[in-house]
């Protein structure tokens, strides 16, 4: 209804969800991202790397961003690990 009141295009609308949000009903949460998504929304994982370790989830939810968190970003030129760490993350979204 927001989106018809105000005329906004969904594509111009991205949501931002952390991993955690996620985790805490995965049936619904899949439900709504599929839902979104299907309106044309986007949706963002916020502060990729900080949460779950099982990576399952990239495959079950429907996103089409995946934002690194700050903490493998800010040390990435002092820190031959994190660079590692966010050269593999962006690796495996654009297989995704």
């Amino acid at each position: 209804d927001t989106m018809r009141t105000t005329g906004i295009k969904p594509s111009r609308l991205e949501l931002e969800v952390t991993e955690t949000a996620m985790m805490q009903d995965r049936d619904r949460a899949a439900a709504i991202l599929k839902e979104l998504a299907e309106m044309g929304i986007s949706v963002a994982v916020d502060d990729f790397g900080t949460g779950y370790s099982n990576l399952s989830y990239l495959i079950d939810f429907s996103f089409g961003k995946l934002k690194i968190d700050r903490s493998f970003i800010s040390r990435i030129d002092t820190d031959a690990s994190s660079g590692a760490v966010v050269s593999t993350i962006v690796g495996l979204s654009r297989a995704l």
